[in-house]
């Protein structure tokens, strides 16, 4: 199945239920490279861009806002200069 794309928010992390052995993903609208992967236990923020991918968090331990800041970093300055 094909990612969905939307614009993240709170209240759709809070609804966003995954199976427990499958896993799906959700593209932010926003922020192209930014996503939730949604699994049976935790939903955890990532940022890809060509040949890259960082994982940045689960949520809610690192808020939605926080996450964004550090994916539009992460792609602002470059995968290869991020820790």
């Amino acid at each position: 199945m094909p990612p969905h794309r939307l614009p993240l928010t709170d209240a759709l992390l809070e609804t966003l239920q995954g199976v427990s052995r499958s896993r799906f993903t959700v593209l932010d609208a926003k922020l192209p490279g930014f996503q939730v992967e949604v699994s049976g236990r935790h939903k955890r923020f990532v940022v890809r861009t060509r040949g890259h991918y960082k994982t940045i968090g689960r949520w809610p331990l690192i808020s939605l806002h926080e996450a964004r800041a550090a994916a539009y970093e992460f792609l602002r300055l470059g995968c290869c200069r991020f820790g």
